[in-house]
């Protein structure tokens, strides 16, 4: 196996894991690349004697490289173009596609790349936990609590479902279905945030000994929660 260098180590070679009669001499040292280019944009890499892939290209996998390095500003402009046959067919593209677009306060079209990665794969939670509250932002509360409910039908336990669906119950006027989920998710995750919001919910509903222990266990979580209030 002919030795080679990598691209993102000093002095450091491996064997390029091509088993050949005759291996040949080891690659001609190169200087380091690094994974991001000076601006901060990613720039692609090929491997030497390796052609250019079809997919090098494709937009919506510049998108996800830009979104994997935290670059969300340069990952926009992928997510406005249309994406490669590769990245087409993955959810996660199109469940990426609609934080972002969300992000940018584009909800309808973020609906649109939600919906169609649910499409692709109806079993993603992550992307329903995204999709009902979008869907009460535009609007639509009772089908974003649909949405919801399929999850937490299939998951239980999933907090993050839980306190999106609380919201959207307080949105469409059930108030003791926002308590309860709130409640339900509080027991599988305690967190101050959420015993705070219950806190204040019986405090706005004249029921000051439920607010009280409330608040009590939002500070023995977190101390500082009643100074941030």
């Amino acid at each position: 196996m002919r030795r080679t260098g990598v691209f993102d180590v000093a002095r450091v070679e491996i064997h390029d894991h091509w088993i050949r009669k005759d291996p040949g001499p080891p690659s001609p040292p190169t200087p380091l690349r690094v994974h991001e280019s000076k601006d901060g944009a990613l720039a692609a890499f090929a491997w030497p004697g390796r052609e250019r892939p079809a997919h090098a290209d494709d937009p919506g996998l510049w998108m996800m490289a830009e979104m994997a390095a935290g670059h969300g500003d340069l990952a926009l402009p992928f997510a406005q173009r249309e994406p490669g046959p590769a990245s087409a067919k993955l959810p996660t593209y199109h469940h990426l596609r609609g934080s972002l677009l969300e992000a940018a306060g584009r909800n309808e079209d973020a609906r649109v790349a939600y919906a169609r990665a649910l499409e692709l794969d109806p079993a993603s939670a992550e992307t329903a936990v995204n999709l009902g509250p979008l869907l009460g932002k535009l609007g639509n509360p009772r089908e974003g609590i649909a949405v919801l409910d399929r999850v937490i039908a299939a998951h239980p336990k999933a907090s993050p479902a839980l306190c999106n669906r609380a919201v959207l119950r307080l949105q469409v006027g059930d108030a003791d279905g926002f308590a309860s989920d709130l409640e339900t998710a509080f027991r599988v995750a305690p967190n101050a945030l959420v015993a705070g919001a219950l806190a204040e919910h019986y405090r706005r509903a004249a029921r000051a000994d439920e607010s009280a222990r409330w608040a009590r266990a939002a500070v023995r979580i977190d101390p500082t929660w009643g100074g941030q209030r």
